[in-house]
C-alpha cells in the first residue's frame, strides 16, 4: 500500500509537471508568434523613415495598430485630428499628415516630461508645422453625470475646431481603477464633422469595451472592436 501510494504522488507531481512544462511551452510560443507578427508592423512603419523616433515601449501604440493608424491617416485624409495622450502615435498620424500634404493633429498630454519629449520628437522629425502638443495636467470634470480625470482646459483649446477623427490613447489606466477616458466622445461629438472617425486603443479591457458600448448607444455612433490587434481598437464613425 505504501508502495501504491508513493507511486501515485510521483505520477500526480509528474503530471503536474507536465501540465506546467505545456502552459509554459504554450505560452512562450503564443510570444515569440506575437512578436514576429509585431516585428512585421514595425518593418512596414519603418519606411516611413520614423523609426529611429519612435520607443515601441508598453506604453506605447502596438505596431499593428500604428500601422492601422497610418493607413486610416493615409487614406480618410483628417484636416484635424485630436489626440488623447501622445507618443509614438503622435509622430505617426503627424507623419502621415505631412505626407498628405494637409492636416494637423492636436494632442494633449497630461504629463509634462513626455509632453517634452513629444515636441521634441516632433521638431527633429519636422513635423512642426502639422502637430501641436498641448501640456494639460488632468483635473477633475463631470461628463454624463460621473466624475473623471481629465484634460485641463480640454474644451477651450478645440472649441473652434472641426473634428475628422479622434483617437484616445490617454489618459492611463490608474493602478486602482479603471481608464479615465470614456469623456472624449461627450467633449468631441458637437464638433464632429460628418464621417468623423473614433478610434479607442486599449479596447480589449473592461472599461474601454463598456465606453465603446455607451458611446455607441447615446451616440449614436457605428462601428465595433477590432479583437485581432493586440491590446484591441475600437473603431467607431459618426454620420449626421
Amino acid at each position: 500500500d505504501v508502495i501504491i501510494i508513493i507511486v501515485c504522488c510521483v505520477f500526480s507531481i509528474l503530471i503536474i509537471f507536465m501540465l506546467r512544462l505545456k502552459e509554459s511551452t504554450t505560452k512562450y510560443l503564443s510570444d515569440i508568434s506575437k512578436e514576429t507578427r509585431q516585428q512585421k508592423f514595425v518593418t512596414e512603419i519603418a519606411k516611413l523613415g520614423i523609426d529611429s523616433a519612435l520607443s515601441w515601449t508598453s506604453f506605447s501604440i502596438s505596431p499593428d495598430a500604428a500601422c492601422y493608424l497610418i493607413n486610416k491617416v493615409r487614406t480618410k485624409r483628417p484636416l484635424v485630428v485630436i489626440e488623447c495622450g501622445s507618443g509614438d502615435s503622435t509622430v505617426i498620424i503627424a507623419s502621415g499628415l505631412k505626407k498628405n500634404g494637409k492636416g494637423k493633429i492636436i494632442s494633449f498630454e497630461h504629463d509634462k516630461l513626455w509632453a517634452k519629449k513629444s515636441e521634441s520628437m516632433i521638431k527633429n522629425l519636422g513635423l512642426q508645422d502639422y502637430c501641436k502638443v498641448v501640456y494639460a495636467p488632468l483635473e477633475q470634470i463631470t461628463v454624463d453625470g460621473d466624475n473623471w480625470l481629465w484634460y485641463s482646459n480640454f474644451e477651450n483649446k478645440i472649441k473652434d475646431e472641426k473634428i475628422d477623427m479622434l483617437f484616445i490613447d490617454g489618459p492611463p489606466k490608474k493602478e486602482d481603477g479603471d481608464s479615465p477616458r470614456y469623456p472624449a466622445v461627450p467633449i468631441c461629438f458637437s464638433r464632429f464633422n460628418d464621417g468623423a472617425i473614433v478610434i479607442l486603443d486599449d479596447a480589449k479591457r473592461i472599461a474601454e469595451k463598456s465606453y465603446v458600448y455607451s458611446w455607441k448607444k447615446k451616440y449614436n455612433l457605428t462601428g465595433d472592436i477590432r479583437l485581432q490587434y493586440e491590446r484591441g481598437l475600437g473603431v467607431l464613425k459618426f454620420e449626421k
